[in-house]
């Protein structure tokens, strides 16, 4: 373990110029959390630095607490998770789980909270499959040491939400993410940032038109919440910011379809003013090649589409592709949304064979990464077979018709409801 973990460990000097203090001063800041306090504050290379001090110092103590130790990794591995660092993420919460199960039992609360923080690794990955063991028997750890109404059992219960939100199985996905809403607002507060979390993951299930406003009025007192604990320029506040955006520009869309009557450029300017926080804010975290960037520059593409500036929506599309591609690499799932929307905008250009090859890879990437019978496969079907017929190329588009009605079906079965 000692090897591995020289790897992540920052030289005393560095820390001590980083902060301007002695190693007693140094040692005083981890002890009292400092390292936690900046990772909430999303003030990342502090944090890391301290976290690797707090590390550095806890392996070379002579009284040497293997819990303290494994708490530092699990810091340290939520950490490397909001950076998009997926490989480090999983084995620094590995190493803290081994060493939770060895020095404290296998039904103990921090080995919950390890394997909470390993699924939700999965689930930043959209392995949905690999987050399931982990995430339920956390769930049952945490119900049985702490009781069923707990903030840590809620933890538990927004993890699973998000995952049966990854695998479509959405009316499992309300129920958790509403008995989550329920405890967190009576144990911990109306106004604390894991309400807000609770909000926004019901929110992003409220998919259906006539829950928009719901879905708004959700989205916004979340955005409240975040503001007033964090700040405007904070992660969790940009992505309450986007969402915002999003919601916006489906607003746009009925608008257009003359469901709704709004004004069409007072919006527009607020979708825009959205999505300029959003950016401010996941940059200012995370720098500018980021996952979270690329899918503020996906919602600025359909933006600027819905605006009829194809040009500019092509660039932030591809700008958005190249960063998601840079960080997590290519055929992962973070990817189909973007896939998909540059199809749309490469075929309002008649580009065909940019547009089939990126529909295709949309396509080809979440039947690999969700698979066949996941909702986002009929999207991403829909667009791949609209686009071959605009091509003329009418035999492939039967074809990818049939795959449409069989990913139908398949989603019918799975959710218990074949038609």
């Amino acid at each position: 373990m000692l090897r591995s973990l020289s790897i992540l460990v920052f030289a005393l000097a560095f820390v001590s110029r980083v902060f301007g203090a002695e190693s007693a001063n140094l040692e005083a800041l981890v002890k009292s959390g400092e390292q936690e306090t900046r990772y909430k504050q999303a003030k990342l290379d502090e944090a890391e630095s301290l976290f690797n001090q707090a590390l550095e110092l806890r392996l070379k103590s002579q009284a040497r607490d293997p819990a303290a130790v494994a708490e530092t990794l699990s810091g340290l591995s939520r950490l490397m998770r909001s950076r998009a660092k997926f490989d480090q993420a999983e084995s620094l919460q590995n190493e803290a789980l081994q060493i939770r199960e060895k020095a404290l039992g296998p039904d103990a609360l921090e080995v919950a909270e390890s394997l909470d923080g390993l699924g939700q690794i999965f689930l930043s990955q959209n392995r949905a499959a690999d987050a399931e063991k982990p995430l339920e028997r956390a769930l049952a750890i945490r119900e049985k040491a702490s009781g069923k109404e707990s903030p840590e059992t809620a933890d538990s219960l927004f993890s699973l939400g998000e995952l049966r939100r990854q695998q479509g199985r959405v009316d499992e996905a309300v129920s958790l993410q509403e008995r989550a809403l329920a405890i967190r607002e009576k144990a911990l507060g109306p106004e604390h940032p894991d309400v807000a979390q609770s909000l926004m993951a019901l929110a992003r299930l409220k998919a259906n038109p006539r829950d928009l406003q719901d879905r708004e009025s959700m989205v916004r007192r979340a955005l409240q919440i975040r503001r007033k604990t964090f700040g405007a320029e904070h992660p969790t506040t940009a992505e309450s910011d986007q969402t915002l955006a999003s919601i916006g520009l489906q607003e746009l869309a009925l608008s257009r379809a003359g469901a709704v009557k709004i004004d069409a450029d007072a919006k527009t300017k607020e979708i825009e003013t959205d999505l300029d926080e959003a950016l401010k804010g996941f940059k200012s975290a995370y720098g500018d090649n980021h996952p979270a960037v690329a899918n503020v520059l996906n919602t600025l593409a359909s933006l600027r589409m819905e605006q009829g500036d194809v040009a500019k929506a092509q660039e932030a599309a591809s700008q958005a592709l190249r960063i998601i591609e840079s960080a997590v690499g290519k055929g992962q799932a973070s990817s189909i949304d973007i896939l998909d929307n540059l199809a749309r905008i490469e075929a309002a250009q008649r580009k065909y064979d940019e547009a089939v090859a990126h529909a295709k890879e949309a396509a080809d990437t979440c039947e690999a990464r969700l698979g066949a019978g996941h909702p986002q496969m009929q999207a991403v079907l829909t667009t791949y077979a609209e686009i071959l017929e605009k091509a003329g190329r009418q035999k492939e588009a039967a074809e990818v018709r049939k795959r449409l009605e069989q990913a139908r079906l398949q989603e019918a079965l799975q959710s218990g409801n074949p038609k």
